[in-house]
């Protein structure tokens, strides 16, 4: 049975493997997650990207939908983390935050509206 969404707890940290260290990150510090070439990465303030062992579909039901979306199948964005948007080809909106520069962060063209909808809970 499920709780009442409400009282949902949502996850406040994500580890992941530093050589043969442990490091600890709060998700109010993560930009984003992404995937690439199979791996799934977080990204924080100073550029870093970290690989951490839970995949995009997995983290997406566990973060806080009032501060994260999930705008394709590669990458979920912290709200707070994004410093511009721009009209892109087919009706897409295109993503742009100051830490991370790997890939553009496209909002894919289904996705447009509830991501417009969501900006503005």
């Amino acid at each position: 049975m499920l709780g009442n969404p409400v009282d949902r707890v949502y996850k406040k940290r994500y580890t992941a493997k530093v050589g043969e260290h442990l490091k600890l990150f709060n998700t109010d510090d993560v930009q984003l997650f992404y995937s690439e070439n199979k791996g799934s990465y977080l990204n924080l303030e100073n550029g870093r990207n970290y690989l951490i062992d839970d995949k995009l579909e997995a983290i997406e039901k566990e973060l806080d939908p009032a501060q994260f979306f999930r705008i394709s199948r590669q990458a979920i964005i912290n709200v707070n983390a994004i410093d511009d948007m721009i009209s892109y080809t087919n009706s897409r909106l295109k993503i742009k935050i100051n830490s991370f520069k790997e890939m553009d962060l496209i909002v894919s063209r289904e996705r447009v509206k509830d991501f417009k909808n969501w900006l503005e809970k």
